[in-house]
């Protein structure tokens, strides 16, 4: 599941945004399916509705009074336990203050195989576009309904190179903190954000560092997970957007206005060493990432003999193997939206903070990291698996990461973050 939080604040009628949910659904037709068990493979089978009258009464929205202020992180966790019984593959929940004036949350949650992180936040736009902006900032949600797709694996350009990567070192592995059956695991979700003067500093330190935003975050998070003595190699997933790399078929060019999921996780190692510091290591995490992208293309991404049923197949066989063994494949995991180039404000509405994320109810990462630029902040949702990993562990690592970036750009004195001379320019 891909959860999609927004905290606003103002008021949001109710009708224009059941409306404007429904509009969504007539505009992207993953909006309008749900997920059908055949036995031996699922397959999307649409929504036999067809006045505008049931559409409206069938539109997946629940309306929850707000209790407080942490509600919102709670109904998010709790959302992530519960199917999809209902017509659809996603639901919308709108926590409502009694203060129409006030700060309210939309907390979606969407069937990951429909649906990307782009996706759903690029409709959260669309929605506070259709339902509060107004003429001078309005640019609504598109216009025509979308085209249905081929499968991202009938998209992709076919592999130039089939030679594979492979790290022979002795791998860093994470085990579980406890076990448990996968019906008793609950994912939990720790929301944090890096206010706009220290997301400007950071940037700004990563690019005279010579690295980048993405490998100074995850040289944090990876610092957060690790001691700073640790030495080895670490597994790592980084989720990377399928969208550019799809043949360049007049019908198959994916902005980010397809909504679907066309998303995948490449995975890097990260060499953690002995007395390395801060900002090497996230030069190091930045040339890791690129080297396995070029790989990755040439490579097609996927095998020129790629079996839906048969991949599925293995990673089950993969994922029982880790539950066996009490490991976890990946230390940690990140998927970085960038900058969203949104209105603040919609109307009489304001856009407050944006977070999504994906539910870990298995083995692939210790921890995972979702984080996306909004209004020059840096909104982070990192998310673990409860009991496979400890909750109050997770919480300490999402505070230290976050630690880390602000403390990159202030402690030159700290031996870890001193750095010499770049090796590249930024």
């Amino acid at each position: 599941m891909v959860p999609q939080i927004v905290r606003f604040h103002g008021p949001l009628a109710l009708e224009p945004l059941r409306h404007a949910l429904l509009v969504a659904q007539s505009l992207h037709p993953f909006l309008g399916v749900r997920i059908v068990d055949e036995g031996d493979h699922f397959t999307f089978q649409s929504a036999k509705i067809v006045s505008k009258a049931e559409r409206l009464a069938a539109v997946p929205l629940m309306v929850v009074k707000r209790e407080d202020e942490r509600h919102w992180e709670h109904l998010a966790e709790a959302e992530l336990q519960v199917d999809f019984p209902g017509p659809f593959a996603w639901r919308c929940t709108y926590l409502r203050n009694e203060r129409a004036d006030g700060d309210h949350e939309l907390v979606l949650v969407f069937h990951h195989s429909i649906s990307d992180g782009i996706s759903t936040t690029q409709l959260v736009q669309e929605l506070f576009a259709a339902c509060g902006g107004d003429a001078q900032n309005e640019t609504g949600p598109v216009a025509t309904r979308q085209p249905v797709l081929p499968p991202v694996e009938q998209m992709l350009p076919v592999a130039t190179d089939e030679a594979v990567t492979t790290h022979e070192d002795v791998l860093l592995q994470i085990p579980f903190h406890d076990r448990a059956p996968i019906h008793q695991r609950k994912t939990r979700l720790f929301f944090r954000h890096l206010h706009a003067p220290d997301l400007a500093a950071f940037r700004r330190r990563c690019k005279t560092a010579g690295s980048s935003v993405n490998g100074g975050v995850t040289a944090a998070f990876l610092l957060a997970l690790h001691a700073h003595n640790a030495v080895g190699s670490v597994p790592f997933g980084n989720a990377v957007s399928l969208r550019d790399y799809c043949q360049p078929e007049e019908l198959w060019k994916i902005d980010n206005l397809k909504f679907g999921c066309y998303v995948m996780v490449v995975g890097t190692v990260h060499e953690m060493k002995a007395q390395a510091g801060f900002w090497d290591l996230a030069r190091r995490c930045r040339q890791d990432l690129k080297g396995v992208m070029a790989d990755a293309a040439k490579q097609g991404f996927l095998p020129r003999d790629f079996d839906k049923n048969e991949f599925e197949r293995m990673q089950q066989e993969g994922t029982q193997a880790l539950d066996q063994a009490g490991l976890f494949a990946m230390n940690g995991a990140m998927s970085n939206l960038g900058v969203l180039d949104f209105p603040e404000k919609y109307g009489p509405i304001t856009l407050k903070e944006l977070y999504f994320a994906t539910a870990q109810p298995t083995p692939h990462f210790a921890m995972a990291l979702y984080l996306l630029t909004l209004h020059g902040k840096l909104f982070c949702c990192f998310s673990s698996c409860e009991p496979l990993y400890d909750p109050e562990k997770a919480s300490r690592v999402a505070d230290k990461t976050m630690d880390l970036m602000r403390r990159a750009c202030q402690d030159s004195d700290d031996p870890l973050f001193s750095d010499s001379v770049p090796k590249e320019d930024g």
